[in-house]
Order: structure tokens, then C-alpha cells, then sequence
């Protein structure tokens, strides 16, 4: 318990507790009574809670103060006997720090990059000096790793995000530092480590999913056509080790909304849109009962939208044929109607789509035409000429 208190008091002010329980934290007290009454009784819990109220509390007056709010959190960490409480204080002091650069970044980005020396206070810093501390407090964040791996992320569920942090995904309190890490500032080194760790574990789920993070970070961050060939590729070497496991649901969605059967030129789109359909169809018929089979069926039904587009002339003249341009998919028949017009010339002119409407006059002629359609999913083009002859 004395750890936990440790855990969701930290984290409060990176917005990972419960609404609750931040705004139960923020009330008003006498800090620095508690803070001192906290460091003669060695509660390490009450001492940081006492902190985390007195910083919430300072930023809603006034967030000057973040600088040395960040360094307050920052000696503690260096104080602090408790491994996995120095852990925690490391991930949030990271958190801090890259918030204090992104509200600032035009501003510290018109700086040119410090080497060797190393500003007492922040807002001097240049961009490399915030990349680089960030990275230390990562680091830090997740050693020692070992203890951090036999800690259960269950003790702690009041700092889970709901939908995210599942135990299931997130069992320790390395995944769910690792994690946070990530989304602070994802790095190769981090992935690695934490992929190295899940697959060590019986949830090979968990292993794959960060798998299919890296491979997304490593490869979409900037696009070439070298990027895609090569993401494409790791992305079949995943499926190929986990493509017997309903979640590799998520690799084939991975390829899909990546475009890797939306990328060709026009003469073999048709057979990229072929493949694209059928590994929509194979993986629903395969994984129905998966949680978010959704996100395959949700393609398919994308796929197979009705779509059409109709182009003519804008004038025919007595004696000549109308001809209708069309682009369509997954439409088998059409009714072309031709009304005699209650607009004068002049009228006509200054289109207005509803006036248009209200101004339809005798119907003269009504066609219907049949189109061909292959499959459901296929753009085709087609003329169709409506005889000169009205009435």
C-alpha cells in the first residue's frame, strides 16, 4: 500500500488518475505543514502528495512557476530511497519537462543548439538540452528494471487509464512505465528493451502489439517508397509468426489503412483492389468473433460503397444524341428522366439546385439502363446515349 499511495499521488499531475481523485488532491491545505510533518515522520506517501497539492495548486495561480516546480519534483527523485517511487517521479519528471518544451517550442526551436554547458534555468535551455534530459529521465524511469517487472501494475489500477492500461496489456509496473515512456517520447531503444521483456511472457498478445507499435514508428515517421516496401514486408514477417491468433487482426488492419493495396498504377489497381477484398473477406470468415473484427468489416463496407458520377455536355442541340458520361461502382441500374423546364434561358443561367426542383415542368422521357457490374468493389466508366428523340 505504501507504494501505491506513492504511485497515484505522482501521478496525478500528469492526468493519469481518476478526475476524482485529481480534484480531491488539488483542495486546499496547509502544504508546508504537511510537507514538514511528512519529512520528520519519513512517509515518503504523505510527502509526495503534500508536493503534488502545492504544485497543482501554484500552476492554477500561476505557470511561470512550472520551471521550478519541475525542478522540486526533480531533487526529490534524486532523494528518494524507494526504487520504484524514484521510478515513478523520473516518468513524471520526463512528463514535465516535455510539456515545458512543447508549450515553448517556436520559441526554444529559434535557438541555436548548446554544447558543454548547461543553463541553471530551463528557460535558457535550447531544444537538444530538453531532448536530451528528456531522455535521461525516461531512462531513468524504467530501472531497475527487474523489480519494476515483479511489481504487478494490479496494485496501482486508480492510475489506469480505462481502455488503455488494462492489466491484461499492462500487468507491471515496467509495462505501464515503459508505455508512458513511449508516448512521451517513443525511441528505438525503448521499444526494443520492452520487446525484448514481452517475449519473455506467456501474453504474446502484448508482444505483438508492441511489435506492431515499432514497426509503425519505425517505418510511417517519414514516407519513401523504400519505407513502405520495407514496412510492408515486416509487417507479412509478423503475421507470419502470429497469423494463426485472432489478434492478428491488427496486423491485417495495419496493412490495410497503411495503404498497401491503395498504392499502383492503373493498370494493376484492379488487381491490388482484387486482394485488398479478399483479405478482408478471408480474415472475417477466419476471426468473426474477435473484439474489433470491426475494423476489417468497417473496410469492406468502405470498399464496397455505391458510387457514381454523371458528366454531359452542357448544351445538346435538336437532332444530336445525349450522351452521359458515368463513373460507378457497385450500381447495376440507373433511370435517366428528362422534364420539360419551366425556366426561361435567362433563368437557367444562375443555377440554384432548389429553384431548379421547383421548376420542373412535364416529364418527356424516362430511361432505364442496366450497367454492368463484376464485382462490388470495382470503379468502371461508361458512356450511355439517350436518342435524340424525345417525345
Amino acid at each position: 500500500m505504501k507504494i501505491k499511495a506513492i504511485i497515484v499521488s505522482a501521478l496525478i499531475l500528469c492526468c493519469i488518475s481518476a478526475v476524482i481523485m485529481y480534484t480531491n488532491a488539488a483542495q486546499p491545505k496547509n502544504e508546508s505543514k504537511m510537507i514538514t510533518e511528512a519529512i520528520q515522520g519519513k512517509n515518503t506517501p504523505q510527502l509526495i502528495k503534500a508536493l503534488i497539492s502545492r504544485m497543482k495548486e501554484q500552476l492554477d495561480v500561476n505557470d511561470d512557476d512550472f520551471p521550478e516546480l519541475i525542478k522540486e519534483v526533480e531533487n526529490y527523485a534524486a532523494e528518494c530511497k524507494e526504487p520504484a517511487s524514484t521510478a515513478v517521479l523520473h516518468s513524471m519528471v520526463a512528463e514535465m519537462y516535455n510539456q515545458y518544451y512543447t508549450m515553448n517550442r517556436w520559441k526554444i526551436n529559434q535557438r541555436t543548439d548548446l554544447a558543454g554547458y548547461v543553463p541553471e534555468d530551463i528557460r535558457e535551455w535550447t531544444s537538444n538540452l530538453f531532448t536530451n534530459k528528456i531522455k535521461e529521465e525516461l531512462t531513468a524511469s524504467l530501472q531497475p528494471a527487474k523489480l519494476l517487472q515483479e511489481t504487478p501494475v494490479s496494485d496501482f489500477k486508480a492510475i489506469l487509464e480505462t481502455g488503455k492500461d488494462t492489466p491484461a496489456l499492462r500487468p507491471t509496473l515496467y509495462d505501464f512505465l515503459a508505455f508512458r515512456a513511449l508516448d512521451i517520447a517513443p525511441s528505438t531503444e525503448i521499444y526494443e528493451e520492452l520487446i525484448a521483456y514481452l517475449n519473455t511472457q506467456p501474453d504474446k498478445k502484448a508482444a505483438m502489439l508492441a511489435n506492431l507499435d515499432y514497426l509503425r514508428f519505425k517505418y510511417t515517421t517519414r514516407y519513401s517508397e523504400q519505407a513502405r516496401e520495407n514496412y510492408t514486408s515486416a509487417l507479412d514477417s509478423l503475421l507470419a509468426i502470429y497469423g494463426n491468433k485472432d489478434y492478428s487482426v491488427e496486423i491485417i488492419a495495419a496493412k490495410l489503412n497503411n495503404g498497401f493495396y491503395g498504392y499502383g498504377t492503373e493498370a494493376n489497381m484492379d488487381s491490388l483492389k482484387a486482394a485488398e477484398y479478399e483479405l478482408c473477406k478471408e480474415t472475417i470468415a477466419r476471426f468473426p468473433n474477435y473484439e474489433r473484427i470491426g475494423l476489417i468489416k468497417n473496410r469492406l463496407a468502405n470498399m464496397q460503397n455505391p458510387f457514381l458520377q454523371v458528366n454531359t455536355d452542357n448544351t445538346v442541340y435538336p437532332g444530336k444524341k445525349l450522351t452521359l458520361k458515368l463513373t460507378y461502382q457497385n450500381i447495376r441500374q440507373i433511370t435517366a428522366r428528362i422534364y420539360k423546364s419551366l425556366k426561361t434561358p435567362q433563368q437557367t443561367l444562375n443555377y440554384n439546385a432548389q429553384d431548379t426542383a421547383n421548376n420542373l415542368g412535364t416529364l418527356v422521357k424516362e430511361v432505364t439502363f442496366s450497367l454492368k457490374v463484376p464485382n462490388t468493389y470495382t470503379e468502371l466508366d461508361t458512356s450511355l446515349v439517350i436518342p435524340d428523340r424525345i417525345v
